[in-house]
């Protein structure tokens, strides 16, 4: 059953939160999905600590329709642009700007309007159908098959993204490529090794059946540089939504507590908020180059 690592190449392993909530499910492919504690086996390399799935599962994203997903939009953009921000304290526009599992495309609308030639790549159906209803330039394709020239990528963002990646390294090789000298990729994930992981273990929202591997800081800082790129900076970067979304993902632990919440807060509701529960990292890093 156990396969190396994709990262490190190690075969060896250890459980990890193992305890609790067993049961595994098939993944959805929905960015909103609330299957906490869902995944199936999890293990962490002893060579470099990286923790995947083992067996890996395999979602349909394709197929995925995610309406939810555009209700909290407000709050996405406003992550968004947190996100556009860090990279342009680094890079400002014009250039390409390519946005990798993009869904209906925010960030890269978010992107054009700062003046970026944007684009983004994404296999959900419906997600490009969504994007390209705003009249952006989003294809459905991965990045292997994405038609761009090597070294013609100033900037490119992987927002939640590499921890449903089959193969981690082999994508961030390939995205090396296509990143012109200097090039920066903004990648962010949930990280397991932060207090909230290591505290709620198996009842962590981010053990979910489409998340295949979870990265820390240090094996997420390891994924960049072994494929070639230097980190600039690792920090948390936290999510905007809406009181009501927040209160909503209870769901995933008890319907009836997340009616009851959500009842809770009434008017409240709408409002955004951006807590930062410190268990998401970002990594920002640059191809070396003028």
């Amino acid at each position: 059953m156990t396969t190396a690592c994709p990262l490190c190449g190690e075969a060896g392993t250890r459980r990890v939160f193992s305890r609790f909530r067993p049961r595994s499910a098939a993944p959805t492919g929905r960015p909103t999905e609330a299957l906490y504690g869902r995944a199936g086996p999890l293990v962490r390399c002893v060579g470099c600590g990286l923790v995947r799935q083992d067996p890996p599962a395999s979602a349909p994203y394709s197929d995925a329709e995610d309406p939810d997903y555009l209700a909290e939009e407000a709050g996405l953009r406003a992550t968004f642009r947190l996100t556009l921000e860090r990279i342009e304290r680094q890079r400002r526009p014009p250039g390409r700007f390519l946005d990798i599992g993009c869904g209906p495309g925010l960030l890269v609308e978010e992107a054009s309007r700062r003046g970026w030639e944007a684009m983004g790549i994404e296999l959900s159906s419906w997600a490009v159908e969504e994007a390209r209803a705003r009249g952006l330039n989003v294809q459905q394709v991965t990045l292997d098959e994405l038609d761009v020239p090597a070294g013609s990528v100033d900037a490119a963002t992987l927002a939640d993204v590499i921890e449903h990646v089959h193969d981690p390294l082999a994508l961030m090789r390939r995205l090396h490529e296509l990143m012109a000298p200097g090039g920066l990729v903004f990648c962010a994930t949930p990280d397991v090794d932060s207090l909230v992981a290591r505290t709620l273990r198996r009842w962590w929202w981010s053990v979910l059946p489409g998340h295949l591997y979870l990265f820390s800081s240090r094996t997420l800082g390891r994924l960049m540089t072994d494929a070639g790129f230097e980190i600039v900076e690792t920090t948390t970067h936290p999510k905007t939504f809406s009181i009501d979304y927040y209160v909503g993902r209870l769901v995933g632990y008890s319907s009836s507590v997340a009616r009851v919440a959500r009842t809770a807060v009434g008017k409240l509701g709408d409002r955004l908020v951006t807590p930062d529960f410190r268990d998401r990292v970002a990594t920002l890093a640059r191809k070396p180059g003028p």
